[in-house]
């Protein structure tokens, strides 16, 4: 990857799943855009302590804009809160490597 390149990706879920956005190694990311379809919970974390940003509970298609700066070490992790399978989609961009 390099400074500029997108960073995206589609996640999906499977009843009450936990997945991270989490860059590799030494690659720093804003993350832009945010589109998720189902219930869910969106934390930050650091891997040990974890602060609730957002939570929705919607199995309808939802939107957010969250430009957040994401690290190896300092992370967005989500929870599917429905018990039922969705989707999350995201894009940003690479700032660092």
């Amino acid at each position: 990857m390099a400074i500029g390149d997108v960073y995206a990706d589609v996640l999906s879920f499977v009843g009450s799943d936990t997945q991270l956005i989490r860059p590799t190694g030494s690659i720093e990311v804003t993350l832009h855009n945010l589109w998720y379809n189902g219930s869910f919970t969106f934390y930050i974390t650091d891997g040990v302590n974890d602060v609730q940003i957002d939570s929705v509970d919607t199995e309808n298609d939802g939107f957010t804009y969250l430009p957040i700066h994401l690290t190896n070490s300092y992370y967005m992790k989500i929870i599917e809160t429905g018990g039922i399978a969705g989707l999350i989609a995201y894009d940003g961009i690479v700032i660092q490597v």
